[in-house]
Formats: structure tokens, C-alpha cells, sequence
């Protein structure tokens, strides 16, 4: 990380009129004449409410008054120094400042993130003309970060599973309307992926049902074998003995050993060279 370059004056100034009771608190590096000129300039100027008032009451009518004067320090040193001259006039009446001078990283992080907040209608508006009005832009940024989208979903999700399970209901809750007709339309447009989609959903939900009655009724269903193998003895024997004639092996198996059989060595051997 570079170093802040050190300056060898540095001055808080109030920029004011005779003409009003406006005013603004300013910081610079050099005299306060260029720093006055440099306001009256047009293509120099930054804050909208100071353009404004000074167009409003005339450049002639602007004068700049030195307020503290500081020596051998950086610009981010006299921004803090100018910011703790401005919050004592955030707020007032006549005072053009609409910002602080500066803030510390996670000052910035919590404006940002009340900001969002305090303004999100404003944002989302915004972000929709964009999208509206770039669809090629927007289209070609999302296939070119894909990976990077996808690595902040899944970590904003194991961050925030609550935060997000909330969201998507309150979502969906505040859209139904749009929703019903999306799905109508997707549903007149796809009737054989809805169909597949069903068939298998149904089809993966009756697997999952017998699965957890046989969880279920374990111990019955175990009882109930044992009882019908002790009351067809007979019946399962003689379903034992009958055969299926293997034609690869020449030879007779038995039923309960067919498939066994099927599988050895020998059997797969004579049906290669058959």
C-alpha cells in the first residue's frame, strides 16, 4: 500500500454570501482564492445544492473564509479534520453540506447497508429502467459471471438461511397474482414436461411412501413372513423344486437358484462362445 502523499498547508474553509444565509463548509489544499475560483467554476463543481446558490445568488456575491489551518498533513488527515467541522452543521437550515467529509470503513459499510434500506424502492426502480433499457448488457454480465453469482448464493444462503427461507415466502406472497399467471402460461406451453414432471413426482412419492411404511412396519412385516413360510412349507418347497432349463450350460437349475446361476463364471463363459 502507497503512502499518502503529505501536504504542506491545508485549510477548513465557509464559503458564504451576503446576499443569503447560506453557507458551505469546505476543505483544501491550497490558497482559498484558487479553491474560491475553482467553485465559481462550472465544470469544476461536484455538490448540486452549492451550484445551485451560487448561480442563484452570483459569483461576485461568494466570499471564502478561512476557518482552521493546518500544516504538513495528508488529505485524508484533513478530511477527518473537515468532517468533524461539518457534523456541527449537518442538518441546519442554511448549511449546503448534505454529506460527511468522511468515514471510517464500517461507518461506510452501515451508510451503505441504511441507505439500501431507507431507499430500496428508489433502487429497485432504478435497477429495473437499467435492465429495461441494457437487456444486451445485462444478458452478457450474467453469462460472464455465472461462477461468481452462484459462489454468493450459496454463501448468502449458509449465512442467511432464515433471512433468505423468509424472503423467497414473503416473495411469493407479494406476487401470487403474477405467479398464477406465469405458471398458467408455462404450464399451456410445456403440457409434456408438466406431464413427465408429474408422472415422476408421483411415481418418487409413492417410493418414498412405501419405503417408510416398511420403516414403519418392520417387525410386522417381518411376522408376517415367518407365519406364511410356517403355513406353505409345502407349497414353497415344491415352488423350490421346479427348474428353468439353462440351454448355454445344458443343464436343468433349480428356480431359486437361477439367477445365481446366471451370474457364475461358467454360464457367462458358455453364452460368449454360443
Amino acid at each position: 500500500m502507497t503512502e499518502e502523499r503529505i501536504y504542506k498547508n491545508g485549510t477548513i474553509y465557509k464559503l458564504y454570501s451576503h446576499i443569503n444565509e447560506f453557507y458551505y463548509i469546505g476543505s483544501t489544499h491550497t490558497t482559498t482564492r484558487q479553491r474560491k475560483q475553482q467553485h465559481l467554476r462550472k465544470n469544476t463543481r461536484v455538490n448540486k445544492r452549492v451550484s445551485e446558490w451560487i448561480d442563484d445568488v452570483g459569483g461576485d456575491n461568494i466570499k471564502i473564509l478561512p476557518l482552521h489551518t493546518y500544516t504538513d498533513l495528508t488529505s485524508t488527515q484533513l478530511r477527518i479534520f473537515e468532517d468533524d467541522e461539518v457534523k456541527q452543521h449537518l442538518g441546519k437550515e442554511f448549511c449546503l453540506n448534505c454529506n460527511r467529509a468522511y468515514r471510517t470503513e464500517d461507518e461506510k459499510q452501515e451508510y451503505h447497508k441504511q441507505y439500501r434500506k431507507d431507499n430500496r424502492e428508489k433502487i429497485l426502480e432504478i435497477a429495473k429502467k437499467y435492465r429495461e433499457n441494457n437487456p444486451e448488457k445485462v444478458i452478457h454480465y450474467r453469462n460472464t459471471h455465472k461462477e461468481e453469482k452462484a459462489q454468493w448464493d450459496k454463501k448468502r444462503k449458509q449465512e442467511h438461511p432464515e433471512k433468505i427461507k423468509a424472503w423467497g415466502k414473503q416473495w411469493r406472497e407479494n406476487n401470487k397474482d403474477h405467479l398464477a399467471v406465469k405458471q398458467k402460461e408455462y404450464r399451456d406451453k410445456n403440457p409434456d414436461k408438466i406431464r413427465s414432471y408429474e408422472n415422476n413426482r408421483d411415481k418418487e412419492k409413492r417410493k418414498q411412501q412405501a419405503k417408510e411404511s416398511r420403516e414403519r412396519n418392520k417387525e410386522k412385516i417381518r411376522e408376517r413372513a415367518k407365519k406364511y413360510r410356517e403355513n406353505n412349507k409345502e407349497k414353497i418347497a415344491q415352488k423350490k423344486s421346479e427348474t428353468n432349463y439353462c440351454i448355454y450350460c445344458n443343464k436343468s437349475i433349480t428356480k431359486d437358484k437361477y439367477n445365481r446361476h446366471c451370474q457364475t463364471v461358467s454360464h457367462i463363459k458358455n453364452f460368449i462362445l454360443l
